[in-house]
């Protein structure tokens, strides 16, 4: 959730609650939001003011509501655990955390009796961007399978009322045949409950049709859980114009090729990155990171390098990633090298038009406000840093929203051939939207979406490998524990100011893992 004029309201009502926590030094795990919001939201969040007082109170109520959240989530996450006899001190009942396998045989959707009713819940109601997708989809389902009718609860509430809702209902099996969520972590959770039904055998028509790096996010041991509707990807965007005044007719590929780049682009009189300095948007910098994390380190690096992770957090290429990034950081190659002024992030992309920056990394929401620009910008991979490491197709991103059968559904069976149907319409339609980047492979017409957008989504059809996005301020994809992710924040802010090592930052982090 990258809406932070909602985050600024909860801020007074969570500040007593905040200092509590804190004397009592609770530890609580809260997750990444999916990009539900929608584009608009999140660019409405990142161009905001960035006046001095602004990003100082920014700083503020990221850390207040981080608190705010990881108590509101972990609340409800851990008692679910709880209650079925997982938590601190508790057995675990033998037959729980191991899945059902799926029924042998299952029914077609078109041989079910007429008035066959499924359940559905989802937070895309009326006011989301996704929401006329959604209709079209259900629509289509409708036409072709007459004979069932799809019950939706449009969920009126935010995010984090909303995994409140489903964390409840997943506890006390009060679920309904198919939920819409996230992938990740989240629904992981739920998997290693043994809550969630095995969806191997509704795939079976489907092969070939979603790639292997966009399942791996909704799977364990191989066996798919959950449906992708929706990916997201961390890209390069770039200024040609600038880039061919520096004598480059190519984007380069490897580290020797950026670097003797990013030296021409200075020449010019160019700086060769733009990022904002403001630090209130920490998720800005994370962006950048986390690519230098993928791209040198390797995924298998930055696999759980995340601040409520398991990694072993002293891993000498993660170590070396962030070195690396200081030292493009040192080279002058960043939009803020000595001079410490809060860019903020709508500055930062409007100098990406201008020429003034000739690479700016960020997700595909910012597809459609860079594509209205008189510049050549366009979208590519970020260079392979290390290939010891690290390789070509390999993303920052991945699922963002997923379908899922709670096993508690008395006809999960058939529910989860209809759930993965409508999972890769409600792909299509909102990538069809400009919505949502398709989870599915594109085997339709999409001339008439935009190119930039366009052009993301053909990177991620073809990528191999995702690595989730994650700094947990609010996203739902990875686990956070709030003590871990204010550290966290705070590093990434000091590795951009160059004020500490990268041996600094992991350590930092293992620290948390020695306790």
């Amino acid at each position: 959730m990258r809406d932070h004029d909602e985050v600024f309201r909860r801020v007074m009502q969570a500040k007593e609650q905040y200092e509590q926590q804190k004397k009592e030094k609770s530890m609580f795990r809260i997750t990444k939001s999916s990009s539900r919001r929608g584009k608009a939201a999140k660019n409405e969040g990142r161009n905001k003011s960035s006046k001095a007082l602004v990003w100082a109170m920014r700083v503020v109520a990221a850390l207040v509501c981080i608190a705010m959240i990881g108590g509101i989530v972990a609340a409800v996450h851990f008692g679910s655990k709880n209650q079925s006899g997982k938590g601190k001190g508790g057995s675990t009942p033998a037959s729980e955390g191991v899945t059902p396998e799926p029924t042998a045989t299952v029914t077609g959707l078109a041989a079910l009796p007429s008035g066959t009713v499924f359940t559905m819940w989802t937070s895309v109601n009326e006011n989301h961007e996704n929401y006329a997708a959604f209709q079209q989809a259900i629509a289509q389902m409708q036409s072709r399978y007459p004979n069932i009718t799809l019950q939706v609860v449009y969920d009126p509430e935010d995010n984090l009322a909303y995994r409140d809702k489903i964390a409840s209902a997943m506890s006390s099996g009060e679920t309904p045949d198919i939920i819409d969520s996230w992938g990740y972590d989240f629904l992981r959770g739920f998997i290693d409950d043994g809550k969630v039904y095995c969806l191997d055998g509704a795939y079976q028509p489907y092969e070939g049709l979603i790639s292997n790096a966009v399942i791996e996010s909704v799977s364990k041991n191989g066996r798919k859980y959950g449906v992708p509707v929706s990916t997201t990807a961390i890209v390069m965007y770039v200024n040609m114009d600038a880039l061919r005044s520096a004598g480059y007719n190519e984007v380069p590929t490897t580290y020797a090729d950026l670097v003797a780049c990013c030296d021409a682009l200075l020449a010019q009189g160019i700086t060769p990155f733009g990022c904002t300095a403001d630090m209130g948007a920490s998720w800005c910098v994370e962006e950048y990171l986390r690519t230098f994390l993928v791209k040198a380190g390797g995924l298998a690096a930055a696999a759980d390098a995340y601040p409520g992770g398991t990694a072993v957090w002293s891993n000498n290429k993660i170590a070396g990633a962030v070195d690396l990034f200081e030292e493009f950081i040192g080279r002058g190659y960043f939009s803020m090298n000595s001079v410490n002024l809060p860019y903020d992030n709508l500055t930062v992309k409007n100098g990406l038009k201008n020429g003034e920056y000739a690479f700016f990394v960020s997700g595909d929401w910012d597809c459609i406000e860079l594509q209205n620009s008189n510049a050549d910008i366009r979208v590519y991979e970020f260079p392979v840093l290390d290939s010891e490491n690290a390789g070509a197709g390999q993303f920052v991103g991945g699922t963002v929203d997923a379908l899922f059968v709670p096993n508690a559904s008395s006809k999960k069976d058939t529910a989860a051939l209809y759930a993965v149907e409508l999972g890769q319409l409600l792909s299509e339609y909102g990538y069809l939207a400009g919505v949502s980047l398709p989870a599915w492979e594109i085997d339709y017409n999409d001339n008439e979406v935009g190119s930039l957008f366009r052009s993301v989504a053909a990177l991620t059809q073809q990528a191999n490998a995702f690595s989730p996005y994650c700094l947990g301020v609010s996203d739902f994809s990875c686990p956070y524990d709030m003590e871990q992710v204010v550290t966290y924040t705070r590093l990434v802010q000091d590795a951009y100011r160059r004020a500490i090592d990268g041996a600094t930052f992991v350590g930092t982090m293992a620290a948390f893992h020695e306790e």
